[in-house]
């Protein structure tokens, strides 16, 4: 079951007028829904309200304090409709209205299952949460095999600085160990059996390559005692190699995106990116709507954005302006 959101509501959140937000289509998975606004119009808060009400009903942490979210938590009221494959045209809700701790209970139990549960497998459903702060620190390179850390679907909404810190580990982990398992096959069957399946670190390299045609994955390589992360820069004359600690702040954000994309398993998430253009010059911008675009045709994509480009590449139904 892959839940769709349709409408999110909110009224008496702290600090901002009342909302309400149908998204674009039902019964069709929808192309991105764009929030814009002047500063200080509540997009951040638009979006991080969807994960406060998801965690009020169904929690991959800590539920949401009321007194954090709501001038006066007894007539504060947040909502979400969702439509769910399978069920009946009346979409089911999500409640957090604090004054009334019976709403949350009435969440369907199938969706409050679906909502709750995280794992990183790419036919899961999940939500992730690129917050307007966020960064890659590339790290250092190391000689070790470092795993990924486990599944935390409550770190995945959240805003830690530490949020991305994976990423290096990821790759790493992605070339050597598809690498790996072809010599384990050789040593175990004397076949290198190759069934034409890419890669994580080859389809994280394609990833990249949707968002931008000026820096190129080439591979995990050791040498001096180092695992390093390398890429090749396209400049004026001809290319650079660069490591991952070398990237510019742009160079890092595309790296970030593709890089969660393929860790994560989002195929089939709902994703919200707070600033999609954040680092981005105007032409990475439209590439990297476009990429999320193809990215999430089985999930859900809503970002925040005042980037003229990026609201001249989307149709005005799939806009919500904010005063």
């Amino acid at each position: 079951m892959y839940p769709l959101l349709t409408r999110v509501l909110h009224n008496g959140v702290r600090g901002v007028q009342p909302v309400e937000a149908k998204l674009t289509g039902s019964a069709l998975r929808p192309g991105p829904f764009v929030i814009t606004g002047r500063a200080v119009s509540g997009k951040t808060t638009l979006l991080e309200a969807i994960l406060a009400a998801k965690e009020a009903c169904a929690a991959y942490g800590p539920p949401p304090r009321a007194a954090d979210w709501f001038d006066d938590p007894s007539s504060g009221r947040i909502e979400l409709r969702w439509h769910t494959e399978g069920t009946s045209a009346q979409d089911q809700a999500c409640i957090w209205a604090p004054a009334d701790p019976r709403a949350a209970t009435l969440t369907p139990d199938r969706l409050r299952a679906t909502l709750r549960a995280y794992s990183r497998e790419s036919s899961a459903w999940k939500v992730e949460y690129f917050h307007a702060d966020r960064r890659l620190d590339p790290g250092r390179p190391t000689d070790e095999l470092s795993p990924l850390p486990p599944p935390l679907g409550a770190e995945r909404i959240g805003t830690g600085a530490a949020k991305y810190n994976f990423v290096r580990a990821f790759i790493v982990s992605s070339a050597f160990g598809h690498a790996t398992g072809l010599v384990r096959d050789l040593q175990e069957s004397g076949l290198m059996l190759a069934d034409g399946t890419p890669s994580p670190a080859s389809r994280f390299g394609a990833r990249l390559g949707q968002l931008t045609d000026r820096l190129l994955f080439l591979g995990v390589r050791e040498g001096n005692g180092e695992l390093r992360c390398l890429f090749s820069r396209r400049a004026a004359r001809g290319h650079r190699d660069v490591e991952l600690a070398q990237l510019t702040d742009s160079e890092r954000m595309l790296v970030l995106y593709a890089a969660t994309f393929e860790a994560m398993g989002l195929e089939r998430a709902l994703v919200l990116i707070d600033g999609l253009e954040l680092h981005l010059p105007p032409e990475d911008q439209i590439r990297a709507l476009e990429a999320w675009r193809s990215w999430t045709s089985a999930g859900q994509l809503i970002v925040s954005t005042t980037s003229p480009a990026l609201l001249r590449a989307v149709s005005a139904d799939q806009v919500l302006v904010l005063e």
